[in-house]
């Protein structure tokens, strides 16, 4: 069983690794790790490492409390509610929520770019691309409606 699992941990390590925006292939993998590889595929797969590792630490982390919750409690299903870690995690989500609430920084003068709704009478925009008449909303201008 323990070898069946870190083989399964190795398998997705390396799909990690291998996936993502810019797949990379294994072969390409090994000479980044090995560092020679030209700079792209390098910063790609040096990207990739921390997000793998952090991982493979949090899960670690989570099997280990999860042992040691079922040992506690001499109970093999033990659930979080058990000892009572939904609801901290509830507190700590509300408290989160409201401090984070009224530090947010203020939003730019305009507000939120409003949906595009075209009358049903005004023509759509031709196959050409022509332009609409009204500016299109910049990202940089664009705030969320809450």
């Amino acid at each position: 069983m323990l070898g069946a699992s870190a083989a399964a941990l190795a398998g997705e390590a390396l799909l990690s690794l291998v996936l993502g925006g810019h797949p990379t292939p294994p072969a390409d993998l090994w000479t980044a790790l090995t560092g020679q590889a030209d700079g792209f595929t390098s910063a790609v797969v040096a990207s990739r490492v921390p997000r793998t590792v952090v991982g493979v630490l949090v899960g670690t982390a989570l099997a280990l409390a999860e042992t040691l919750t079922q040992g506690v409690t001499r109970n093999p299903p033990a659930d979080p509610g058990l000892l009572g870690a939904n609801a901290g995690a509830a507190a700590a989500v509300v408290t989160a929520t409201a401090l984070l609430a009224r530090s947010r920084p203020p939003r730019p003068s305009g507000g939120h770019c409003p949906p595009r709704s075209r009358p049903a009478s005004s023509p759509t925009p031709s196959a050409a691309g022509a332009a609409s008449p009204r500016a299109p909303c910049s990202p940089e201008r664009w705030s969320p409606p809450f």
